[in-house]
């Protein structure tokens, strides 16, 4: 089995007025390190993602950005990309 936290670089690199959501994200990484721990000795492998800049269509709602697809094309993969190599990268099936 395979269970996925995602969290953010916000929790390795805070950012001024988030403090909520850096402590959020700081907060699934020991939680997936504590679970990571607990299902060592079974077949479930815990994984943290911690994300970047990512295409989601939160990018259109930001009254800040000019040209949401400018981001977009400035070779930032989508979810379904970072997913899958994620997947690709740290739980290969044998």
């Amino acid at each position: 089995g395979l269970v996925v936290n995602v969290s953010s670089q916000g929790a390795i690199i805070p950012v001024p007025l988030e403090g909520i959501y850096s402590a959020s994200k700081i907060y699934v990484k020991y939680f997936t390190n504590s679970l990571r721990y607990e299902y060592k000795n079974s077949n479930i492998k815990v994984l943290t993602l911690r994300l970047w800049f990512i295409t989601t269509k939160m990018l259109r709602w930001s009254d800040r950005l000019r040209n949401p697809s400018l981001l977009e094309s400035l070779l930032v993969p989508t979810t379904e990309q970072y997913v899958a190599s994620a997947i690709r990268q740290n739980y290969v099936t044998r």
